[in-house]
């Protein structure tokens, strides 16, 4: 599986004016990545690796490393602050969400310098289940992020408000 293409790693040009688009294709490009994620660790247990999975392995650490706390930083900078001064409910489901934003960096603290050294990689089992905690955290923030947050936010944000946002959000990645 090549890591090359929009499903791994966001285009060279973004519409920053569809900023809740470009958040629900960061959760895509995630839920790729736990795809593979796990597809590796599988073949990890039952045998070893090839070439194309230590290349995968680093691309899934870039991937998370680097484009993935921007994301976040959209979320908690941008998104988060305007949606808690909508309602209690939405405060609540925030502080929920941010809640699982830091139980995956802790996660994310623990896998990356393994996955970053794949073939190194000695206790098997443990590292498998860690993959698996990370993805299945990953997984259920997104689908309450994407139930509970985005659907609301599309409808009670202004086009002035959405502009801000991909304003903000290009800024933290040096585009205009």
């Amino acid at each position: 599986m090549k890591l090359t293409d929009s499903r791994f790693f966001p285009p060279d040009t973004l519409d920053f004016g569809q900023p809740l688009a470009l958040i629900g294709d960061c959760h895509q490009r995630m839920e790729n990545h736990c795809d593979l994620l796990r597809q590796i660790a599988d073949r990890l247990e039952n045998g070893g690796l090839g070439l194309e999975d230590a290349t995968s392995a680093q691309g899934i650490h870039k991937y998370f490393s680097k484009y993935a706390p921007l994301h976040q930083q959209d979320e908690e900078e941008s998104l988060f602050p305007r949606l808690v001064r909508q309602s209690l409910k939405l405060a609540e489901i925030v502080h929920r969400l941010k809640g699982d934003h830091q139980q995956q960096d802790q996660l994310w603290r623990e896998l990356g310098p393994q996955l970053a050294r794949i073939n190194s990689v000695q206790e098997i089992a443990p590292f498998v289940t860690l993959c698996n905690r990370f993805c299945d955290a990953l997984t259920a923030h997104q689908r309450d992020e994407d139930e509970n947050l985005l659907l609301i936010a599309q409808h009670i944000f202004s086009s002035r408000e959405f502009a801000t946002i991909g304003a903000e959000m290009a800024a933290r990645r040096g585009k205009r």
